[in-house]
């Protein structure tokens, strides 16, 4: 049988002998755990400190009246003058639209100003699935004139269910004015 000569194979590897020292591997795996556990010190501290930077950030939660169950986190004024940008163009265009139009074009801008105010009330966070749900959400005081919304929002579904319903004009503007109104009220527009 032959046998195993580490010292030819030391020679063979040439500057790599120390490849096959068992001192150098022992002395690189007490180096590597200590390298590994400082590095998981600094890793776990550097979370923390991330953790606590991020912490003013978070979304606030915020039980109003028992019934709205998230508000969003503050946004900074550029996006929440864009947002009513937005809503403001939609605004005039659905009014324009509505004065240039007759009886099919007052139904159209009814119906969209009604999802104009529900998506409103959707990104303010309260809850539902649609706007009935999120008009019952609101708490007594948060927008003041909630009956006439629902007037408005009885007419919309009218308009919707019965396919024979046509509004008039006074009905139409009766109807935008309560839904401008709602908006302002809640700093949509």
């Amino acid at each position: 049988m032959q046998s195993f000569d580490l010292e030819a194979l030391k020679t063979g590897l040439g500057g790599f002998a120390f490849l096959v020292d068992y001192g150098f591997w022992v002395r690189f795996y007490y180096f590597a755990r200590l390298t590994l556990m400082y590095l998981g010190f600094f890793f776990i501290g550097a979370s923390v400190v991330l953790f606590v930077k991020i912490l003013p950030f978070r979304p606030r939660l915020y039980v109003f009246e028992g019934r709205r169950a998230y508000k969003a986190p503050q946004k900074l004024a550029s996006f929440e003058d864009e947002q009513k940008r937005i809503a403001r163009k939609k605004w005039d265009d659905l009014v324009k639209k509505a004065e240039a139009g007759g009886p099919s074009v007052y139904a159209m801008a009814i119906i969209e100003a009604d999802v104009l105010l529900e998506n409103s009330l959707g990104r303010m966070g309260f809850l539902g699935k649609n706007l009935a749900e999120r008009l019952r959400s609101l708490a007594p005081g948060e927008l003041p004139s909630v009956n006439d919304v629902w007037e408005a929002h009885k007419l919309r579904n009218q308009i919707a269910h019965e396919p024979d319903f046509k509004p008039t004009q006074a009905e139409t503007t009766r109807a935008l004015a309560i839904y401008k109104k709602a908006l302002e009220d809640l700093g949509v527009i």
